[in-house]
């Protein structure tokens, strides 16, 4: 049982030095969003460029959002690590969702870029 709860701590002491990681990244993803939602709105024609908008924008939104979660992980230690730990575990799987959905918006940019 000791083994377990040795093991238990290791981990959770490697996931809470990728807590600011998470909110550092997540916050220039946000950036990248913004900086490519800026761009396609400089086309002539707009069109083609509806669906990146909303793919984009929605992945964001989950930028933002996986942001937020790790800002208050970082900051609500009090509450104690176990729930600190659980709500940057969202962060990182809102994270990667996020990222699925910006690399999403760069194949059907590559597409419709002629």
């Amino acid at each position: 049982m000791a083994m377990q709860t040795d093991h238990d701590e290791a981990r959770a002491l490697q996931r809470s030095h990728a807590m600011p990681h998470i909110l550092s990244t997540s916050s220039t993803m946000l950036g990248v969003c913004m900086t490519v939602l800026s761009l396609t709105k400089l086309s002539h024609d707009p069109l083609p460029y509806w669906l990146i908008d909303k793919v984009v924008a929605l992945a964001a939104l989950l930028f933002l959002t996986s942001c937020l979660c790790s800002f208050v992980s970082l900051r609500d230690v009090s509450h104690g690590l176990a729930r600190s730990l659980r709500l940057e575990q969202r962060a990182e799987w809102i994270f990667m969702t996020g990222l699925l959905l910006l690399g999403v918006g760069a194949v059907i940019l590559a597409f419709v870029v002629e």
